[in-house]
């Protein structure tokens, strides 16, 4: 498959002609379910990988994509880390779980207020759904949900209350840094100082459980990997090759720290190979909300922390028994992933009347020519604060919020929320196809097309924060530092 850049329109127009049909070459065995393995980048920008025009080499990603399917308008469920994950793991919206922002990790000795906020088992996951069809189940890496383990002053639910039968993995970032991690826990019990490279560690546990699984039952593993968020380290050999390339010492490391998360993704693969498991294997790859500095966009609009397109729009690929080989446009994203599982592999969803996410599959057969209905995010610490996809159409909302907050949700910052969605008043619409650098606001042109969609946005924030958890524990904002919008990245 060939490589673009979104700044590249007559390179992207030749590409996206490539969408291809269902190969049998990776059919799943007859009467055996297809395993899952998810493997979710943190914070990689759009336009970081080689396989998406960027500098990091990432050959293992790439293989994925020539064998599977590429994504070109595929976006996390959120603009920063716990939302995005509960949006992913849910199929649903993050707002209407009332994750707004990311959750700090509890700190040795410090059971802090500000970290009374956690995805509450009320919330279906996509575990808990694989679980009750038999599926084995098993979570690595980055947690970011709610304090983990729990403790006596946060007794939140851990990944084994929401369907993970096995977890391997950090509260939050990996500590120190990605190199000799001190964070990790194995089943709510500390491991101390583990030698070698988060990703690497994160991989060679993955292998180690596919050898202790029931070879008659299929899994699930859900690998959230540390990189490439900061504080980085990356191996020495990987930093030289791209100093040698001319990159200065923090783009050659964070470069350096990106292609070994793919090396660590390729031994995975190669282990599922090596035991015959790979051909029924559904794979997917995708970052968890964009870039800050030195990661790339692309030449999309914005970062992390921010509702425009760098900062939703992220890579995607998936390949396996049932997913065809080709280049795909349509708009899909992580609150997808749920409900076209449930759709794959022919397994029951106890909640599926309640996600906000849709099957693909009918967009991947050429079976259905749109998405049944858009998809939406907010951002309450950041103009704009929300936007929303349908169609072609990219619609980015927001008012004029002084508000100095701080950068964990307050207490005041949740009758805030619910009170935004009628406080919109500046509105800027995109056609995202044609434009998809964000540069020709068109509310003028096509006001009714702004009118509508700021209707449907505002329909779905009120719905969505109307059914959030009200957290009842969280600090106020007087005596903390404020935070002005728009903060540097941290």
């Amino acid at each position: 498959m060939s490589k673009f850049k979104i700044s590249q329109p007559a390179v992207l127009a030749a590409l996206v002609t490539l969408i291809g049909c269902f190969t049998s070459a990776y059919a799943a065995a007859p009467g055996k379910k297809p395993n899952v393995v998810i493997f979710l980048a943190d914070d990689l920008g759009y336009g970081d990988l080689a396989t998406y025009g960027g500098k990091a080499q990432s050959p293992n990603i790439q293989k994925l994509a020539d064998r599977g399917a590429m994504f070109t308008d595929y976006y996390a469920a959120a603009p920063v880390c716990s939302p995005s994950r509960a949006g992913l793991l849910t199929g649903r919206f993050p707002m209407s779980t009332g994750i707004f922002t990311y959750i700090r990790a509890r700190r040795p000795g410090r059971d802090l207020a500000e970290e009374q906020v956690w995805l509450k088992e009320s919330f279906l996951t996509m575990p808990e759904m694989l679980k009750s069809a038999g599926y084995q189940t098993a979570h690595f890496g980055k947690w970011h949900l709610g304090a983990y383990p729990k403790t006596a002053s946060h007794p939140h639910p851990q990944p084994a209350d929401h369907g993970f039968d096995y977890t391997f993995g950090t509260p939050n970032n990996a500590f120190p840094s990605h190199l000799n991690p001190t964070n990790f826990f194995r089943n709510g019990e500390p491991l101390g100082k583990i030698e070698g490279y988060s990703a690497q560690i994160v991989a060679s546990d993955v292998i180690a459980q596919l050898d202790k699984r029931d070879a008659d039952r299929p899994f699930f593993y859900y690998l959230a990997f540390h990189e490439p968020h900061s504080p980085i380290a990356s191996p020495e050999d990987l930093i030289e090759k791209y100093a040698e390339q001319g990159y200065g010492p923090v783009e050659a490391e964070y470069l350096a720290n990106i292609e070994n998360l793919d090396s660590a993704i390729g031994r995975v693969i190669a282990a599922l190979d090596e035991r015959s498991l790979l051909e029924n294997t559904v794979i997917v790859f995708q970052s968890d909300n964009g870039p800050i500095k030195p990661g790339e966009t692309g030449g999309l609009l914005g970062e992390k922390n921010l509702v425009y397109e760098g900062g939703i729009r992220v890579p995607f690929v998936m390949a396996g028994p049932g997913v065809p080989n080709g280049l795909y446009t349509f708009p899909a994203g992580a609150v997808d992933l749920l409900p076209t599982l449930s759709a794959m592999l022919s397994v029951e969803d106890a909640a599926r009347l309640s996600r906000d996410g849709v099957s693909i599959l009918p967009f991947l057969r050429e079976a259905a020519p749109n998405r049944p209905r858009p998809m939406a995010w907010f951002f309450y610490r950041n103009k704009p604060q929300a936007a929303l996809r349908s169609g072609d159409y990219v619609l980015v909302a927001s008012f004029d919020d002084s508000t100095a907050r701080t950068h964990f949700i307050a207490a005041e910052d949740q009758e805030d929320i619910r009170r935004m969605p009628s406080e919109f008043d500046t509105f800027k619409l995109y056609d995202i196809r044609k434009d998809p650098g964000q540069t020709k606001d068109l509310a003028k042109s096509q006001p009714e097309t702004t009118r509508m969609l700021a209707l449907e946005l505002q329909k779905i924030l009120i719905k969505d924060l109307d059914e959030a958890p009200i957290w009842k524990k969280l600090p106020s904002r007087k005596g903390w530092p404020q935070r002005v919008q728009n903060w540097p990245q941290e």
